[in-house]
């Protein structure tokens, strides 16, 4: 080859490379997180052995869009490098693109107090580790410490771990103050630690519903679109009053999943794309509100064979993924059971020996294996509540801010048990502060009582007397003289205008130390009851549908005291 020819491809070829070359354009897109997505990671049996991250969801002007993510993206939150787990739903973002994939994506969370977001986990973190560099944690509460002594957390994708409560925990709901009442299992949180090395929780802040439940339905499965994440379902039948509910057979009914959806058949995982292969089965799935949208939380597609049980939950083994009825002697349950108590979706390690159970189970081999458990327990025996008290009894002596009381009755495990035997004289001695509510039945009339310079006015009547840590929160006067009797249930509508009235189903009544169905769906005149929620007084408007109600009645069906939990 000529000499000259080759010296002058070189030539031209180094001119080329000295050409500046512009690289791909960052686009940016200013918006707020929705989600993330992850896909299944399959072995090569199909079998669902993990999953990773796949892309996300922003939300802008109303509108959402999916972007994939670049593997090497960069992701921070308030300038400090954090993982996926720290973006929250809500939270403002900004992301770079660059050819068509996410390559940093940055988040804001701020108030004006100076602290992170009410659900913000900005930083990075080990395996059931409190990170070294951080002041927080967010997750689902799946423990309360009867002596209100502790929570545990398992916060997203990571183990369960223990955090210490103290006299200067102070706790948040929907930005405003209140107490460890407020907080229930199943519960979203952000716990703000003392120290970064400290266990001990300084600030705890609860999510205004947490898990809570919108429906637990059965159906058909129609159609299922993993693309689009919907799933469509032919004739949906909601959990209610211990049963299932049948509805219009042929009515069609569509729902949006997420990538956190979970789908289970015979107790195995399967991937969301496996789901289509069931075309035509039964499924069972629960769902939560999600901006205002009923979302599904977990499918589990039903054997050809099934049965239900109902009994008192009298043990439970989280180790051996097993519980006892007086109806059952082993009731076992898989990783995807849909496990709801009081309206919650739980975790299998929140599972507690209390309450009733209603079952659907599918037998394999001798032993009996749930899909679905749907638990009322507690009443007013919740963890939660462990320094509070009701009391019914007689207004002896008012003085300052002191009284006493006699001939005193203690709701003790939904029964009322005399203790005049263990005070000293028969008398118990209570404070009251200028904040205690106070409430009359007058005939039907609910007067309000100024504790201040009324309450000794009342000396000599009986009243229930609802306490924390030995303050009287609320004093409620009722028509009659016999202590209430003990109903829980879920609500399923509220009427707050006059006269007002409470309908709640799967409702039951505490009688001879068991928990027995009264009606499928019972109503409640309410125009007199003192009703508390999240450790305080409120009105009507402040029971939601799906709430889950611990009522005292009279004789008559009047709801005299509702605890909301």
């Amino acid at each position: 080859m000529n000499n000259k020819y080759v010296y002058g491809l070189l030539l031209v070829l180094l001119c080329f490379l000295a050409m500046p070359f512009s690289t791909a354009s960052a686009a940016t897109f200013d918006g707020e997180f929705v989600e993330a997505v992850y896909q299944d990671v399959l072995d090569d049996k199909q079998n669902v052995i993990g999953e990773e991250l796949h892309k996300i969801i922003l939300r802008k002007n109303g509108h959402e869009r999916e972007f994939f993510m670049n593997d090497l993206a960069n992701m921070y939150i308030n300038n400090t490098q954090t993982t996926i787990a720290g973006f929250k739903p809500g939270m403002p973002v900004i992301a770079k693109i660059t050819l068509a994939r996410v390559t940093e994506l940055r988040g804001t969370s701020v108030d004006n107090s100076g602290e992170t977001h009410e659900f913000e986990e900005g930083n990075t973190s080990t395996e059931g580790q409190i990170p070294a560099n951080s002041r927080s944690v967010s997750g689902i509460v799946t423990e309360i410490d009867p002596y209100g002594m502790f929570v545990t957390v398992k916060p997203d994708n990571k183990q369960e771990t223990q955090y210490y409560l103290n006299r200067d925990t102070q706790y948040f709901k929907a930005n405003n103050q209140t107490t460890l009442a407020g907080l229930f299992v199943g519960d979203r949180v952000q716990i703000r630690l003392s120290s970064s090395t400290s266990s001990t929780v300084s600030q705890l802040r609860m999510s205004d519903e947490g898990k809570k439940v919108a429906g637990i339905y059965k159906g058909t499965l129609q159609l299922f679109a993993s693309t689009t994440n919907r799933m469509t379902i032919r004739g949906e039948q909601q959990f209610a009053n211990w049963d299932f509910q049948a509805t219009n057979a042929r009515k069609l009914k569509a729902y949006k999943t997420t990538s956190r959806t979970t789908y289970y058949v015979g107790g195995m995982k399967v991937s969301k794309n496996q789901l289509r292969n069931y075309r035509g089965s039964d499924v069972y799935y629960v769902t939560t509100n999600m901006f205002g949208q009923e979302t599904v939380e977990k499918v589990i597609v039903l054997s050809m064979r099934e049965r239900t049980y109902t009994g008192i939950i009298e043990q439970v083994s989280t180790a051996y993924k097993y519980m006892r009825l007086n109806t059952l002697n082993y009731l076992y349950y898989h990783d995807g059971s849909i496990l709801v108590r009081n309206g919650r979706l739980i975790e299998p390690t929140s599972l507690v020996a209390q309450g009733q159970a209603f079952a659907v189970t599918q037998p394999q081999g001798n032993t009996e294996v749930a899909n679905m458990i749907y638990m009322t327990t507690n009443g007013f025996t919740s963890a939660s509540l462990a320094d509070h008290d009701v009391y019914y009894a007689a207004l002896d002596w008012v003085d300052g801010y002191g009284v006493e009381l006699y001939d005193v009755l203690k709701l003790d495990s939904n029964n009322w048990r005399y203790i005049g035997t263990e005070l000293e004289d028969g008398f118990l001695p209570l404070a009251y502060t200028n904040t205690t509510a106070a409430h009359e039945n007058a005939n039907g009339t609910n007067l309000n009582v100024d504790v201040e310079t009324e309450l000794e006015l009342y000396l000599g009547e009986y009243a229930y007397f609802y306490v924390q840590d030995g303050v009287i929160e609320a004093i409620y006067f009722p028509d009659s003289t016999e202590a209430g009797i003990v109903m829980t249930g879920n609500v399923s509508n509220v009427k707050a205008n006059q006269p007002t009235e409470l309908t709640i189903q799967s409702a039951s009544e505490w009688v001879n130390g068991n928990w027995e169905t009264v009606d499928a769906t019972l109503s409640l005149n309410t125009d007199t009851a003192l009703i508390v929620k999240d450790g305080r007084v409120v009105t009507m408007r402040d029971i939601a549908k799906n709430d889950h109600v611990y009522v005292l009645t009279n004789m008559n069906g009047e709801a005299q005291l509702i605890f909301v939990n």
